[in-house]
């Protein structure tokens, strides 16, 4: 469905999980389940990495070079933020940042990764429009990601 389409179904989550929390626990956890394990995948495709939807859609939003590192940047700021607050240790997150780096200097420039079809110049309105989505859904699926760890786990 993609990062974007799924992000939809979170607010659909956490409301189930309401419901469902009183008359029926294992239904809740169900639910809590099912918005950990969609966030934490949704979260690892909106990553900047060229094979990525996110790499593709911050390419496209972001054509600099200096927009593509502050993009990079923030996201991999708000990864690394959602990380440490569901309480993965900080060795293991740089570790997870020094793979991430190491494999964006090892494909720099070399991407075969393209699109199907020649896309279309994006105008500056549609470009700052899908920025705004692009970090809407990495911010809903954070929040996924925290609503069930904080559950779960806290």
């Amino acid at each position: 469905m993609g990062a974007g389409f799924s992000a939809f179904l979170v607010p659909i989550g956490v409301a189930l999980h309401g419901l469902a929390s009183g008359p029926n626990p294992q239904a809740a956890d169900l639910v809590l389940l099912f918005l950990l394990v969609s966030g934490a995948f949704n979260m690892l495709n909106l990553l900047p990495m060229s094979r990525f939807d996110g790499g593709q859609v911050i390419r496209q939003v972001f054509p600099t070079r200096d927009g593509l590192m502050g993009a990079t940047f923030l996201v991999t700021a708000a990864v690394l933020w959602i990380g440490w607050r569901i309480g993965i240790p900080m060795t293991a997150l740089y570790g997870g940042l020094a793979v991430m780096l190491a494999l964006s200097f090892l494909t720099q420039g070399k991407s075969t990764v393209k699109p199907r079809h020649e896309l279309d110049e994006m105008t500056p309105a549609e470009r700052m429009l899908v920025g705004f989505a692009y970090y809407a859904a990495l911010g809903i699926h954070g929040h996924a990601l925290i609503f069930a760890s904080d559950r779960l786990f806290g």
